[in-house]
Parts: structure tokens; C-alpha cells; sequence
């Protein structure tokens, strides 16, 4: 899976979203390469239907009715959501409420995305049986500098820790990752995906960028 997280920028508030996320669905059918868009909250159910399976940034762990001003899993499964970012580094909560959550995606088949900032958390978290945990040390966040080539020991250190639990939960890592070479060194490493955000988002051509990361899944890029 290659995750875009589009936060709250600008430039991803409108209608270049939704040419973006067109433009997605065509880098994705092209690369073969999963793709999966998770565009600023108020732009969710107008994303959908374009090809491109739309995820939340956040949920909230209330239940539909008197629960003015949260964000329902329930509403979002019947707006065609796919599914949530949980705990990002950017909204965090309890290790409870992110239990909760995931138990509550489950019994409505949406799919669950755990960041965690550690290898401890990394395994903690992969024991609540999420869909994926996605590994990100906030120190790289925003940086330019991946993950992968950075701490490539977080990576290969939380696979090894995931294999040893009973679980079909699989691993992304994101935090600095900018072009096809930090996404194959992750692969390499252990990583199922990548969760990126800024080295797409605040590009002047994110659909090139898009284009060289998703090649990445298929083609190995040639080393510099």
C-alpha cells in the first residue's frame, strides 16, 4: 500500500484534490500499485467514487446520534469510506481508545492504519490486530530524510518483532520518505508500504512524485 496523507495543506483543500486523486487512479492502474488517499476531513465523501479508495485521518470513538462534532466510524462506513489513520503522530490517543477503534473497523470491514513512533509501540500496537501498523519517528517527519535509509534499523527491527505474533497485521513505514529509492529500501527491509505525506503533498508536481514512488513497488530504481 502506498499511503498518501494530505493533513490539512492548502493546496489539498479543494478541487486540486479531487484532480489529484483522479490523477492517483490513473499512476495506480498504470503501476499496478495500491494506492490510497487520505485527503483533509471535509473533502471525504466527495473523494469517493473516483477510483481511489478514500481513508479518514481520524476517528473518533463515539457512536452515531448525540455525538455533535465527532467523526463516526458508522457514518463513514455509509459515506463509502474505506477506512482511518489511528494515533498519528500529529493525534495521538490512548492505547484504549485505539483498541476500541480497531475493534469497531473490524465489525464494519474498514481497514486500519496504526502509526506508531517506536518499536515497542510498533508491537503493542500489532498485538490489537489492526489491518496495518505504519512506523514513523517524529523526529523525521516533514524532513526529507526516510526512514529507510535514516533508522533502517526501526524497520527491520519491527518486522522481526511482528513476526513473532500471531497476527496477519502488516507494516508500513513512513517519515521523510521523498522518492522511489527510500520506498525500495523500505520494501526491502521488511515494510509492506509506505505512509507519505509532505514528499507528495508540498511538491510543485505530485503526480510525478506519486508516479516514481509507485514504480518503486514494481521496478527496484537504480542506486546513486
Amino acid at each position: 500500500m502506498l499511503l498518501i496523507n494530505c493533513k490539512n495543506y492548502t493546496n489539498m483543500s479543494d478541487n486540486d484534490t479531487r484532480n489529484f486523486v483522479r490523477g492517483a487512479h490513473e499512476v495506480s492502474r498504470n503501476s499496478g500499485t495500491e494506492i490510497v488517499i487520505s485527503p483533509p476531513q471535509h473533502l471525504l465523501k466527495w473523494l469517493t467514487g473516483l477510483g481511489i479508495n478514500i481513508m479518514a485521518q481520524h476517528v473518533d470513538t463515539a457512536s452515531p446520534g448525540s455525538s455533535t462534532g465527532h467523526i463516526t466510524p458508522e457514518l463513514l462506513k455509509n459515506s463509502g469510506i474505506y477506512g482511518t489513520i489511528i494515533n498519528h503522530s500529529e493525534h495521538r490517543i490512548p492505547p484504549d481508545d485505539i483498541k476500541k477503534t480497531i475493534h469497531t473497523l473490524k465489525e464494519l470491514k474498514m481497514v486500519s492504519v496504526v502509526c506508531t513512533q517506536s518499536v515497542d509501540e510498533t508491537i503493542m500496537c500489532a498485538r490489537m490486530r489492526p489491518d496495518y501498523v505504519a512506523i514513523e519517528p517524529p523526529e523525521l517527519i516533514g524532513t526529507g530524510k526516510s526512514i529507510s535509509t535514516q533508522q533502517p534499523t526501526l524497520i527491520r527491527d519491527a518486522r522481526s518483532g511482528m513476526n513473532k505474533l500471531d497476527t496477519h497485521t502488516r507494516l508500513l513505514c513512513g517519515a521523510g520518505i521523498v522518492n522511489g529509492r527510500d520506498v525500495s529500501a523500505a520494501l526491502r527491509l521488511g515494510a509492506s508500504g509506505v505512509l507519505v505525506a509532505s514528499g507528495v503533498v508540498k511538491v510543485d508536481e505530485p503526480l510525478q512524485v506519486l508516479e516514481e514512488l509507485a514504480d518503486a513497488f514494481v521496478h527496484q530504481p537504480e542506486e546513486k
